[in-house]
Protein backbone atom coordinates (compact mmCIF):
# COMPACT_ATOMS: atom_id res chain seq x y z
CA UNK A 1 0.00 0.00 0.00
CA UNK A 2 1.54 3.48 -0.69
CA UNK A 3 1.14 6.27 1.67
CA UNK A 4 1.47 9.49 0.17
CA UNK A 5 0.22 13.28 0.85
CA UNK A 6 -2.42 12.99 -1.60
CA UNK A 7 -2.35 16.34 -1.42
CA UNK A 8 0.76 16.07 -3.87
CA UNK A 9 -0.75 13.79 -6.20
CA UNK A 10 -3.46 13.61 -8.90
CA UNK A 11 -4.65 9.89 -8.44
CA UNK A 12 -6.45 9.74 -11.52
CA UNK A 13 -6.98 6.06 -11.12
CA UNK A 14 -7.07 3.66 -8.30
CA UNK A 15 -3.31 3.70 -6.85
CA UNK A 16 -2.09 5.36 -9.81
CA UNK A 17 -0.69 8.90 -9.57
CA UNK A 18 0.89 11.97 -10.94
CA UNK A 19 2.79 14.23 -8.93
CA UNK A 20 1.73 17.88 -9.18
CA UNK A 21 3.92 20.64 -9.93
CA UNK A 22 5.77 18.18 -12.19
CA UNK A 23 6.24 17.40 -16.44
CA UNK A 24 4.59 14.29 -16.96
CA UNK A 25 4.87 12.77 -20.82
CA UNK A 26 2.18 10.04 -21.73
CA UNK A 27 2.73 8.13 -25.22
CA UNK A 28 0.65 5.22 -27.05
CA UNK A 29 -1.97 5.48 -29.70
CA UNK A 30 -4.88 5.84 -26.88
CA UNK A 31 -2.94 9.15 -25.19
CA UNK A 32 -5.84 10.82 -25.82
CA UNK A 33 -7.89 8.02 -23.74
CA UNK A 34 -5.49 8.61 -20.46
CA UNK A 35 -5.22 12.14 -21.03
CA UNK A 36 -8.90 12.62 -20.52
CA UNK A 37 -9.35 10.23 -17.92
CA UNK A 38 -6.22 12.45 -16.16
CA UNK A 39 -8.65 15.67 -16.72
CA UNK A 40 -11.55 13.66 -15.16
CA UNK A 41 -10.31 14.07 -11.62
CA UNK A 42 -9.35 17.84 -12.17
CA UNK A 43 -12.45 20.28 -10.67
CA UNK A 44 -10.90 23.19 -12.47
CA UNK A 45 -10.65 24.51 -15.51
CA UNK A 46 -7.97 22.63 -17.91
CA UNK A 47 -5.96 23.78 -20.56
CA UNK A 48 -5.28 22.05 -23.73
CA UNK A 49 -2.45 23.64 -26.16
CA UNK A 50 -2.65 21.86 -29.70
CA UNK A 51 -1.25 23.01 -33.20
CA UNK A 52 -4.01 24.71 -35.32
CA UNK A 53 -2.67 22.55 -38.79
CA UNK A 54 -2.68 18.97 -36.53
CA UNK A 55 -5.12 16.05 -38.10
CA UNK A 56 -5.51 15.25 -34.29
CA UNK A 57 -8.82 16.43 -32.44
CA UNK A 58 -10.63 15.77 -29.52
CA UNK A 59 -13.81 15.50 -30.49
CA UNK A 60 -16.73 17.07 -28.13
CA UNK A 61 -18.53 13.83 -28.29
CA UNK A 62 -15.77 11.72 -27.14
CA UNK A 63 -14.71 14.50 -24.53
CA UNK A 64 -17.90 14.99 -22.56
CA UNK A 65 -17.53 11.09 -21.87
CA UNK A 66 -14.98 12.09 -19.21
CA UNK A 67 -14.85 15.80 -18.42
CA UNK A 68 -17.03 18.86 -18.54
CA UNK A 69 -16.52 20.82 -21.92
CA UNK A 70 -17.22 23.87 -20.23
CA UNK A 71 -14.34 23.31 -18.06
CA UNK A 72 -11.62 22.69 -21.28
CA UNK A 73 -10.03 25.68 -23.11
CA UNK A 74 -8.16 24.57 -26.13
CA UNK A 75 -5.33 27.01 -27.62
CA UNK A 76 -4.27 26.60 -30.87
CA UNK A 77 -0.50 26.95 -31.65
CA UNK A 78 1.36 28.35 -35.35
CA UNK A 79 4.20 25.76 -34.02
CA UNK A 80 5.90 23.35 -31.71
CA UNK A 81 8.17 26.10 -30.32
CA UNK A 82 4.90 28.40 -29.61
CA UNK A 83 3.38 25.44 -27.90
CA UNK A 84 6.47 25.25 -25.34
CA UNK A 85 6.34 28.94 -24.73
CA UNK A 86 2.15 28.65 -24.05
CA UNK A 87 2.37 25.86 -22.00
CA UNK A 88 5.21 27.53 -19.80
CA UNK A 89 3.23 30.57 -19.67
CA UNK A 90 0.16 29.21 -18.53
CA UNK A 91 2.32 26.72 -16.19
CA UNK A 92 3.80 29.64 -14.85
CA UNK A 93 0.13 31.90 -13.78
CA UNK A 94 -1.19 29.35 -11.90
CA UNK A 95 -4.62 29.55 -13.74
CA UNK A 96 -4.90 26.06 -14.16
CA UNK A 97 -3.82 23.08 -12.14
CA UNK A 98 -3.61 21.05 -15.15
CA UNK A 99 -1.78 21.83 -18.53
CA UNK A 100 -1.84 19.08 -21.61
CA UNK A 101 0.31 20.06 -24.84
CA UNK A 102 0.13 17.66 -28.02
CA UNK A 103 3.91 17.77 -29.32
CA UNK A 104 4.95 15.52 -32.50
CA UNK A 105 8.59 16.31 -31.81
CA UNK A 106 10.97 15.91 -28.79
CA UNK A 107 11.60 18.93 -27.09
CA UNK A 108 14.91 19.90 -26.08
CA UNK A 109 16.16 19.77 -22.51
CA UNK A 110 16.11 23.31 -21.91
CA UNK A 111 12.55 22.97 -22.70
CA UNK A 112 11.95 20.98 -20.26
CA UNK A 113 13.89 22.38 -17.51
CA UNK A 114 12.02 25.68 -18.31
CA UNK A 115 8.41 24.19 -18.23
CA UNK A 116 9.84 22.37 -14.65
CA UNK A 117 11.16 26.22 -13.29
CA UNK A 118 7.98 27.63 -14.43
CA UNK A 119 5.77 24.87 -12.40
CA UNK A 120 8.19 26.18 -9.27
CA UNK A 121 7.53 29.45 -9.52
CA UNK A 122 3.86 29.56 -9.48
CA UNK A 123 4.18 27.08 -6.52
CA UNK A 124 6.16 29.65 -4.68
CA UNK A 125 4.12 32.38 -5.67
CA UNK A 126 0.89 31.23 -5.28
CA UNK A 127 0.90 29.30 -1.98
CA UNK A 128 -2.91 29.21 -1.71
CA UNK A 129 -3.44 27.40 -4.52
CA UNK A 130 -2.68 23.63 -6.36
CA UNK A 131 0.76 23.91 -8.05
CA UNK A 132 -0.28 23.57 -11.63
CA UNK A 133 1.12 20.55 -13.01
CA UNK A 134 2.07 19.95 -16.87
CA UNK A 135 1.71 16.74 -19.24
CA UNK A 136 3.11 16.21 -22.55
CA UNK A 137 0.59 13.93 -24.92
CA UNK A 138 3.64 12.93 -27.60
CA UNK A 139 2.59 11.44 -30.72
CA UNK A 140 6.20 9.85 -31.06
CA UNK A 141 7.48 6.76 -28.30
CA UNK A 142 10.72 8.27 -27.32
CA UNK A 143 11.16 9.27 -24.15
CA UNK A 144 11.52 12.75 -22.99
CA UNK A 145 14.58 13.78 -20.79
CA UNK A 146 13.56 15.24 -17.34
CA UNK A 147 9.92 14.40 -17.21
CA UNK A 148 8.92 12.90 -13.11
CA UNK A 149 7.07 10.05 -15.20
CA UNK A 150 6.17 8.61 -18.68
CA UNK A 151 2.95 6.31 -19.73
CA UNK A 152 2.36 4.56 -22.65
CA UNK A 153 -1.42 3.16 -22.95
CA UNK A 154 -2.65 1.30 -26.52
CA UNK A 155 -5.61 -0.23 -27.43
CA UNK A 156 -6.46 -3.74 -25.44
CA UNK A 157 -9.68 -4.72 -26.25
CA UNK A 158 -13.20 -2.94 -27.83
CA UNK A 159 -16.74 -4.50 -27.40
CA UNK A 160 -20.15 -4.61 -27.43
CA UNK A 161 -21.51 -7.40 -24.45
CA UNK A 162 -25.12 -7.94 -24.05
CA UNK A 163 -26.83 -8.52 -20.74
CA UNK A 164 -30.30 -10.17 -22.27
CA UNK A 165 -33.46 -8.17 -22.07
CA UNK A 166 -32.22 -5.69 -25.05
CA UNK A 167 -29.47 -4.47 -22.32
CA UNK A 168 -25.69 -4.02 -22.95
CA UNK A 169 -22.90 -2.18 -22.20
CA UNK A 170 -20.00 -1.06 -24.31
CA UNK A 171 -16.41 -2.33 -23.14
CA UNK A 172 -12.93 -0.88 -23.33
CA UNK A 173 -9.98 -2.53 -22.48
CA UNK A 174 -6.06 -0.55 -22.61
CA UNK A 175 -2.93 -1.66 -21.89
CA UNK A 176 -1.08 1.08 -19.82
CA UNK A 177 2.36 0.90 -18.90
CA UNK A 178 4.21 3.22 -16.94
CA UNK A 179 8.31 3.51 -17.74
CA UNK A 180 9.38 6.17 -15.32
CA UNK A 181 8.46 7.05 -11.63
CA UNK A 182 9.30 7.44 -8.45
CA UNK A 183 6.21 5.56 -7.24
CA UNK A 184 5.84 2.55 -9.16
CA UNK A 185 6.70 1.52 -12.12
CA UNK A 186 4.58 -1.25 -13.58
CA UNK A 187 1.90 -2.30 -16.04
CA UNK A 188 -1.77 -2.65 -16.05
CA UNK A 189 -5.15 -3.37 -17.55
CA UNK A 190 -7.80 -0.39 -17.99
CA UNK A 191 -11.38 -1.34 -18.54
CA UNK A 192 -13.74 1.03 -19.17
CA UNK A 193 -17.64 0.31 -19.38
CA UNK A 194 -20.33 2.09 -20.21
CA UNK A 195 -24.09 1.94 -20.20
CA UNK A 196 -27.20 2.57 -21.82
CA UNK A 197 -27.86 4.63 -18.64
CA UNK A 198 -24.81 7.13 -19.46
CA UNK A 199 -22.82 5.30 -16.44
CA UNK A 200 -19.46 4.77 -17.24
CA UNK A 201 -17.72 2.75 -14.72
CA UNK A 202 -13.56 2.66 -15.05
CA UNK A 203 -11.57 -0.13 -13.36
CA UNK A 204 -7.77 -0.58 -13.05
CA UNK A 205 -6.07 -4.80 -13.39
CA UNK A 206 -2.77 -5.34 -12.56
CA UNK A 207 -0.56 -6.78 -10.04
CA UNK A 208 -3.35 -9.59 -9.18
CA UNK A 209 -5.14 -6.64 -7.44
CA UNK A 210 -8.75 -5.28 -8.39
CA UNK A 211 -8.99 -1.99 -7.69
CA UNK A 212 -12.64 0.31 -8.43
CA UNK A 213 -12.84 3.94 -9.32
CA UNK A 214 -16.69 4.72 -10.31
Amino acid sequence: MLHLNRSEYIEFLPNLFLKRGKIHQITGSARFTLALIIGKVIQDQIIWIRLERSNEILYPEGVSDWITLNNLIMVNTENEEESLWVMEEFLKSGVSSLVFCQLNKLPKYVNLRRLTLSTKRSKEENKSILPPTGVIVSSFDHPISGVESRWNINPYLNQRIFCGDNRFFLEDKWSLICNKSRIIESSWIVESKKFLSGKKIVEVFGNSKKYVKD
